[in-house]
């Protein structure tokens, strides 16, 4: 049903153009094979370059403040970077200490860790499945040991051979190099990045520069001004999002240290560095302590204690000081950051995994700025893709009145209801006012709408607290709205389209939320079926209509029902040019929102009831 709406205009808050000629997708498709092989293949230059790019972005502000303090540059980035390197190697040379320390003394734990696995067996019941894998696991176990010392299956006067070794004395370079190489490379890769960190904050200026002469010089003041501001607020971003880990770490080591757990330096390192993994990092932190902890302690406290901090700080880290901190998200749809880490992981390792959620930050940035990468933050961001009323009008579409609802009950949260039917309701008929009127939309799906939209109206009828007037006055008084109810009903009737028919739905709702009684009726050329009891007032409802139609119309409408009948016209269509209410000729009156509408229909109940006989002019009514 999408295919019959009509080249969306752009108020349709990103509704996409149709696409360009089949070329430019298969340039983008080749141009993305070609990135992808590119990054994988090339990983040995781009994983220390995207480090250095990120610690050039979480550094540029410190050595900026250092500037304003009357520190050279050059001496201020040196400096920088050295002290922030060697702490970082400092860390890892206390991890690698902590490891070796956790390595050596595992075995000790072994006997707290059988007895544990005992305490499970027996609280399971009899011939459970958990009992018999762990019988079956004993029972593998003793068949293992009994195969290798070889007391099964070998003849008792069979010898054993001797095992024969050749040792060959190796040369100190060999030994050296055995030793020495898994730390080579390593640091390799470290003084890579100290290196590229340390020229891209000297050519900060520079690299900028040509940034700016990329993405667009001819509107300088703008595009500068666009990319100091994603430089900013990313350096913002990883600088509090480092100072929010490591302080996450640093809670948790002394946490587990209050507990009694062994190495809680390295737990604490370790959460910290795991934190950076989108969704699963604080899991894998918290996992290794906890087997630590079931190994350590004989009873179950400590697990415990382990798993309770891990759950708390995370969900206070989360939940409070990241809304505090840097906003309530990092800018990434949680689609998006669960396909960055996948791809990242794929493409770079572990080392893609921890920057995946950093480097897709720069990715939506760079989109959000750069009019040729626009499609980034559209396809990463979390902002919506398409404007509120947008999505309202590609459901009414699809016929799919539940989410119809759901999306204005989300709009509607803490607004009254007023706000939800000018800012919502009506700007998604208006755009189906505009496809209609284009020849692309079928009389099912003008009905379909019509449908989808009396159900809005229905599920909202009972709103949580009653909306106040539309101008934002006291509520009217009793006598006002008993004096309009003894003059007769109100009548909504749509103009021509189905579409109107449901603008006019929306207003008789309203009309009845102010205590009036009103209901919506057929078009306006079946009105000969009405009755004309009990009728006072008639609001026409349309979506877009000439001064001419207005006129016409309303004299069918005093035609039938009488000369003295009030008849206010709301066209609900984007009439710019058409004053907010406008009385025409002295014959009715025309308005161009539903809160005018209202307010037309209100000023009625104010006036006195027209003699029989009177023309219009003498009852004519006027909003004041």
């Amino acid at each position: 049903m999408a295919s019959t709406v009509a080249n969306p205009s752009d108020r349709r808050g990103g509704v996409v153009a149709p696409a360009g000629p089949p070329t430019s997708v298969i340039t983008l498709i080749v141009a993305v094979a070609a990135a992808m092989v590119a990054l994988y293949f090339g990983r040995a230059v781009f994983q220390p370059l995207a480090l250095a790019i990120l610690f050039s972005f979480a550094l540029a502000p410190i050595i900026k403040r250092l500037q304003r303090w009357s520190v050279p540059k050059t001496p201020a980035v040196i400096a920088v970077t050295l002290l922030v390197f060697l702490v970082l190697g400092g860390v890892a040379a206390v991890v690698s200490l902590q490891v070796v320390d956790l390595a050596r003394k595992i075995p000790e734990y072994e006997q707290n860790l059988l007895d544990k696995i005992g305490s499970v067996r027996d609280a399971a019941p009899e011939g459970g499945l958990l009992r018999r894998m762990t019988n079956l696991g004993n029972d593998l176990r003793k068949a293992i040991a009994k195969a290798s010392d070889g007391s099964a299956g070998a003849p008792a006067t069979q010898p054993k051979p001797v095992a024969v070794e050749v040792q060959e004395t190796s040369s100190p370079l060999a030994i050296i190099g055995e030793y020495a190489g898994p730390i080579l490379g390593p640091l390799a890769s470290a003084g890579i990045v100290i290196v590229f960190t340390v020229f891209i904050l000297l050519q900060r200026e520079d690299l900028r520069n040509r940034l700016i002469r990329l993405a667009g010089s001819a509107d300088l003041q703008r595009t500068t001004t666009a990319i100091d501001d994603g430089v900013s607020r990313l350096s913002r971003y990883l600088l509090a999002q480092f100072a929010l880990n490591a302080a996450f770490g640093t809670v948790i080591g002394l946490g587990l240290w209050t507990v009694g757990l062994p190495n809680p330096l390295l737990w604490g390192i370790i959460a910290g560095l795991m934190r950076f993994v989108p969704f699963i990092g604080s899991f894998i932190a918290a996992s290794l302590p906890i087997m630590v902890a079931l190994a350590v302690s004989p009873g179950w406290t400590v697990p415990l204690l382990t798993l309770a901090i891990f759950v708390v700080l995370e969900m206070v880290a989360g939940n409070v000081v990241e809304p505090w901190l840097y906003g309530s998200s990092t800018g990434l749809s949680p689609l998006s950051v669960l396909v960055a880490a996948v791809f990242w992981t794929m493409i770079w390792g572990p080392v893609g995994l921890l920057l995946a959620t950093p480097l897709t930050v720069c990715l939506v940035v760079l989109g959000r700025h750069v009019p040729q990468l626009h499609f980034m933050e559209v396809i990463l961001g979390d902002r919506p893709a398409l404007s509120p009323e947008t999505r309202l009008y590609q459901r009414m579409l699809a016929g799919d009145a539940v989410e119809a609802i759901a999306i204005c009950e989300a709009e509607g949260e803490g607004q009254p209801l007023f706000h939800v039917y000018e800012m919502v309701v009506v700007p998604a008929l208006r755009l189906a006012e505009e496809d209609r009127r284009a020849g692309g939309m079928p009389r099912e799906t003008r009905v379909s709408i019509a449908e989808v939209t009396g159900e809005i109206v229905e599920a909202l009828t009972d709103p949580p607290e009653a909306p106040g007037p539309p101008n934002g006055d006291t509520p009217q008084p009793e006598g006002v709205v008993s004096l309009l109810r003894r003059k007769g009903g109100v009548l909504c009737l749509p103009a021509f389209s189905e579409i109107d028919a449901a603008a006019a739905t929306v207003l008789a709702h309203l009309l009845r939320l102010e205590g009036l009684m009103a209901e919506a009726r057929p078009l306006v050329r079946r009105m000969e079926s009405l009755s004309r009891e009990g009728v006072y007032g008639v609001c026409l409802v349309g979506m877009t209509l000439s001064p001419a139609q207005s006129q016409r119309l309303v004299r069918r409408v005093r035609g039938h029902f009488g000369v003295g009948t009030r008849v206010v016209v709301a066209i609900l269509g984007d009439r710019a040019d058409m004053p907010p209410n406008a009385a025409d000729g002295g014959a009715f009156i025309t308005v161009a929102t539903l809160a005018a509408a209202v307010e037309a229909v209100r000023a009625d109940a104010m006036l006195p009831v027209v003699p029989a006989g009177a023309g219009p002019r003498d009852g004519r009514a006027a909003v004041p």
